[in-house]
């Protein structure tokens, strides 16, 4: 008899979220579900690194799950794919100092960027940064600002722009502190409450 080694997961019965026909207010429903996951994730002192609409499934009830945490690394842990200098993740997402290699900077803010950007790919309805190569891509997400979403879709409510690019800042410090504190402000506005962020 030998052992046998296999994984064992739910089946999601749905598509991506950037695939999935939600409304406006389904899809920021949604966000604020996947912030707090990723905020529980965090709370368990491991980061995801790789978020995006892509790892990010919605069941046919409008339920979202986050998926694909073969990047993701617990904090305080070294780890063989942390090394400065490797650029880990998916371009388009990724933070600045993700795009940059400086692995040993990325925490819970390096997330909160990438679930901003994964919110401006859906309801802008284009990622936000487009470039002809990964080297262009990497440059104009270190040095670029991203188009305001509403100029690309006016039906973004305004506040959730303003939520969209606070939690898209080139710098650490002046994003959502945690993934919760996103998800307090997408909840706010779902309940018709004022949020932090401001234009």
């Amino acid at each position: 008899f030998r052992a046998l080694h296999y994984l064992v997961m739910d089946f999601i019965d749905g598509a991506s979220i950037g695939m999935a026909k939600l409304s406006m207010r389904g899809a920021i429903e949604a966000f604020a579900k996947v912030c707090r996951a990723v905020e529980a994730a965090h709370k368990g002192r491991i980061l995801h690194r790789d978020l995006k609409p892509q790892n990010i499934m919605v069941d046919q009830t409008g339920e979202p799950f986050v998926t694909d945490f073969g990047l993701a690394k617990v904090l305080a842990v070294e780890s063989s794919l942390s090394v400065s200098g490797t650029i880990l993740g998916t371009p388009a997402y990724m933070s600045p100092e993700q795009a940059q290699g400086k692995l040993k900077l990325l925490d819970e803010r390096s997330d909160i960027y990438s679930l901003g950007a994964s919110m401006y790919g859906v309801l802008a309805k284009r990622i936000p940064f487009e470039a002809q190569g990964v080297a262009e891509m990497l440059f104009q997400v270190c040095s670029r600002e991203p188009d305001p979403p509403r100029s690309l879709n006016p039906e973004i409510p305004s506040p959730i722009e303003a939520v969209i690019l606070k939690a898209m800042r080139k710098e650490r410090d002046q994003r959502y502190a945690t993934a919760g504190g996103m998800a307090q402000d997408l909840e706010n506005w779902l309940q018709g409450r004022p949020v932090s962020a401001k234009l």
